[in-house]
Formats: C-alpha cells, structure tokens, sequence
C-alpha cells in the first residue's frame, strides 16, 4: 500500500512543505502556549527555561497581523529563533486576548510584547515588522532579561 504521506511530499514543492511544516510549528506553539494554558503557566514556562516570554497579539481581521504571519513568522530562520524564546500568540478579540492586551497596554495590533519573569512588560515591538527588525527584538529581549 502507497505511503499517503509520502504521496503528499512529492506533490508539494519546497517553498509550500517549508510554509506547511512553519505553519504546523506555530499552530503547535500556539496551542501549546495559549490554547490550553493561563498566563502564570506561560511566565512559569519561560522562568524554568530561562527563556524570555514573547507575547503576540493579533486579529484574524488584521490585513497586517496577516503579512506578519506569512512573511515573517512563517521564515525559517524567524522559526529558529522563536525556539529561544517561549512564544505565545493571543487573539486580540478572544476574552484572554483582549484581557491580556488591556493588562499590558496593547491598543492596537499586531503587536509583541517582552515580558520579564514576573509576568510585567518591559518591552514593545508594535506593527507588521519586516525579518530583521523581528528578530532584533527577539536578540533585544534576551539582552535585557539578562540584565534584570
């Protein structure tokens, strides 16, 4: 019997199975993050870890949270990166994400937030940045969780 999976790598060309298995990654880190955790978990998370917490927030009616997502997020180095962090994503319009947006003074979206260890802003990043200005936020929140 023919490997379905398989099947599916051979129809899929490089460039789509490199967004696919992105995708796939972020759909885990933000199920594993936000779907079914609380925000102390979150910050316990990224303690033990020793880890800085980078909070998303975005809206599925965001033109920009959008580009963001499939133009940066989606990278594979942007991927990389996130795997030093704990990333969580929050739908701005959802009940924990509009909570969570007004605890840590989110107006608009996209937008990510550094959090120290005690569950606390120290650090904003508003817009649908381009690559490189992401990931020197996420170069900036590891230097300055050092520092506290």
């Amino acid at each position: 019997m023919p490997n379905p999976i398989g099947q599916l790598l051979v129809l899929c060309s490089p460039s789509m199975l490199q967004r696919s298995i992105a995708f796939l990654f972020l759909l885990s880190l933000a199920y594993s993050c936000g779907g079914g955790s609380s925000w102390d978990q979150a910050v316990s998370k990224a303690n033990k870890a020793d880890k800085p917490l980078v909070v998303e927030f975005y809206a599925t009616w965001c033109k920009p949270c959008t580009w963001f997502e499939k133009n940066v997020l989606s990278d594979e180095e942007v991927v990389t990166a996130l795997t030093g962090v704990e990333f969580q994503r929050y739908d701005y319009d959802s009940t924990a994400g509009s909570h969570h947006a007004k605890r840590l003074g989110v107006r608009g979206v996209p937008a990510m937030v550094a959090v120290d260890r005690e569950g606390k802003a120290f650090g904003r990043l508003d817009g649908a940045v381009p690559k490189a200005r992401f990931l020197d936020f996420l170069r900036w929140t590891h230097e300055e969780r050092a520092k506290k």
